[in-house]
């Protein structure tokens, strides 16, 4: 889908959770607009159809109406052909690399260069749960204890030039952006273990 309707904004959920009966609110993370609280009204009726897109990961194109900090979302489509889903440490990390954006940035405030970083970084994330998941029949052990460390180191650099990115577009310094992913990384990321 291209974005030729210049209302749509490439976005994507960073958190969701359930309001009132049937409907979301949203945390987003757009390429214009930056951080975006929406409110996804009927969402969460079971013949939705936004039920199955307003998912973290999923690449969006979004639109909506409204003032304040809490806005209506009028329309989400997917921004890009079903996207493969995150897993294990992947899963973790893109989770990781959604709450540094909720607690390190503004609402309404656009960084162009962070959203390119993240949007890569999610990529580099895919191609990396793409690449546990490729090997033929039942691992070993010892062989899935490596291929986790790789996958561990895989991501850790995924994160650190997400952080250079977040850092460069931003006042912020890049060794306290460093520092909280050190701090908040899973303790199965930091030592090689799954689980």
């Amino acid at each position: 889908m291209t974005l030729t309707d210049p209302g749509l904004d490439r976005g994507y959920v960073l958190h969701r959770y359930a309001y009132r009966e049937t409907s979301l609110i949203l945390q987003v993370w757009t390429e214009k607009h930056g951080r975006v609280g929406l409110v996804a009204k009927g969402a969460r009726r079971p013949k939705s159809a936004s039920r199955s897109l307003l998912v973290p990961f999923q690449p969006l194109a979004l639109s909506w109406f409204g003032r304040g900090e809490l806005r209506t979302l009028k329309s989400a489509e997917p921004a890009a052909a079903a996207a493969t889903p995150l897993r294990g440490a992947s899963l973790m990390s893109g989770f990781y690399l959604s709450e540094l954006l909720l607690k390190l940035t503004h609402r309404d405030d656009p960084h162009e260069g962070l959203f390119a970083a993240y949007d890569a970084a999610i990529g580099e994330l895919r191609s990396v749960s793409r690449a546990l998941l490729s090997s033929p029949g039942e691992l070993r052990e010892r062989e899935l204890g490596e291929r986790t460390r790789e996958a561990a180191l895989a991501i850790e650099t995924v994160l650190r030039r997400s952080c250079s990115a977040w850092a460069s577009t931003t006042s912020a310094d890049a060794t306290m952006c460093t520092v909280l992913i050190r701090s908040t990384k899973p303790r199965s990321m930091r030592w090689g273990r799954s689980g």
